[in-house]
């Protein structure tokens, strides 16, 4: 439990909702100035969802964002680089509103205690 925040997590949701997740966040004004978005892991991200989330955030008056990349360890998973590409070239086109967690690197060496034995989801661990 994290005093005051507003997690709002779903399994599968691809980067293309953020923008629409950011609108209804602000509108029930749960939208806080600091915002952790993790999206990307089933779907993939392009520049365009990228960008139409980063600017849904900085409208709504979102002071700092925290996009998280992916790690997927599991074959046919190819979007992985790409997707990370998009949002290392996203944060840094939209820098220091934006910044990088490199959940990629963080997370390679720990496959068996903070995944599930399918190498993709996260483990309750």
């Amino acid at each position: 439990r994290i005093p005051r925040a507003h997690i709002d997590g779903k399994v599968g949701r691809p980067m293309s909702h953020g923008a629409s997740v950011v609108n209804a966040t602000r509108s029930a004004g749960l939208l806080g100035p600091i915002v952790v978005v993790h999206l990307g892991t089933n779907y993939g991200v392009t520049e365009a969802t990228f960008e139409a989330t980063i600017h849904a955030l900085i409208d709504a008056g979102v002071r700092k964002v925290f996009f998280v990349n992916v790690y997927v360890d599991r074959i046919g998973q190819r979007y992985t680089p790409a997707t990370n590409q998009y949002l290392r070239d996203g944060v840094a086109r939209h820098s220091p509103v934006a910044e990088l967690v490199d959940w990629h690197a963080l997370s390679k060496d720990h496959r068996s205690d903070w995944f599930a034995k399918d190498g993709f989801h996260h483990s309750a661990r």
